[in-house]
């Protein structure tokens, strides 16, 4: 059995530099790890953000169209349809990131963790201060057992200029209070609040205020991760830096065990994450000099 090797891998195949000691290829694999699970828990926040970016530019698009010719009734169940279905996809990518997230420190740290702790206050400081995050936290169990989000959609026009017949086109997007409350019975605590909001009270301003909380506890993520992924990637820096000069992928190869001279080699390859080494480095340079 051949001890795990270092290399890179080239146009024209691969190309191995030296054997790794257990302790090297093992602290070489968990910064590698680190530093690709961070990547993939920002890659939930990326999702709940590239839907709500596709959220507001539907509505933008809606409203263009809207305004470049007349509408028949029909246009608007099309719209309904299209912009319950976009927000239902925002309200599940936002569950999906919070969960993810409780469930990767809670099997990592451990439930009585600082850095768990941690995680659910910024959480629960989240929901207590502002309305707009709990009431979509629980909308989306709403919309999972109850119905379509949205309760209303109505577009209007009013002339501004009677000389040159320029118009203001509206697009009014709002939840209907009374539908919400009827239709569920779990709101808990925002049942309260829910009742007294007006009857019809618009959607874009709760999702605007949900998605500031989002990035304010992803943002406490981040600083408690600083001081591992610049750590990891220090360690993956190094080892980069000692291959620049191979011009190929920096890898790690895992070979199997060999049984005689003339059988192939077989072998596994792991490709060290230097995309998200240089990541670390551009968003912390100060940590690197």
């Amino acid at each position: 059995m051949k001890n795990p090797t270092l290399g890179v891998i080239t146009k024209g195949g691969f190309k191995t530099t030296r054997e790794l000691s257990q302790e090297d290829y093992s602290s070489l694999m968990d910064a590698s790890q680190r530093l690709l699970d961070f990547s993939a828990n920002q890659d939930l926040l990326n999702i709940a953000r590239m839907n709500h970016d596709n959220f507001q530019k539907t509505i933008e698009y809606r409203l263009i169209r809207y305004a470049r010719r007349p509408k028949s009734p029909k246009e608007l169940i099309v719209i309904s349809l299209d912009l319950n279905r976009l927000l239902l996809n925002l309200l599940s990518s936002v569950r999906m990131y919070l969960d993810h997230h409780e469930t990767y420190l809670a099997r990592k740290y451990g439930e009585e963790s600082d850095r768990y702790k941690t995680y659910k206050a910024a959480c629960s400081k989240e929901y207590d201060g502002n309305f707009s995050y709990r009431f979509l936290y629980k909308l989306r169990n709403y919309a999972q057992h109850c119905g379509l989000p949205i309760g209303s959609i109505s577009l209007s026009s009013k002339i501004i200029d009677w000389t040159t017949k320029d118009a203001e086109h509206t697009l009014s997007i709002n939840f209907d209070r009374d539908i919400l409350l009827t239709k569920y019975d779990s709101w808990g605590s925002v049942r309260t609040e829910l009742e007294g909001m007006p009857e019809n009270f618009a959607v874009i301003p709760q999702v605007v205020s949900m998605m500031k909380s989002l990035e304010v506890i992803n943002r406490q993520l981040y600083e408690d991760e600083i001081a591992e992924l610049t750590q990891s990637a220090k360690i993956l820096d190094r080892v980069i830096d000692e291959l620049k000069d191979e011009h190929g992928l920096p890898t790690i190869y895992d070979f199997a065990d060999v049984r005689g001279p003339n059988l192939p080699i077989k072998f596994t390859t792991f490709s060290i994450p230097a995309d998200l080494v240089e990541l670390v480095k551009s968003a912390f340079p100060d940590r690197f000099n």
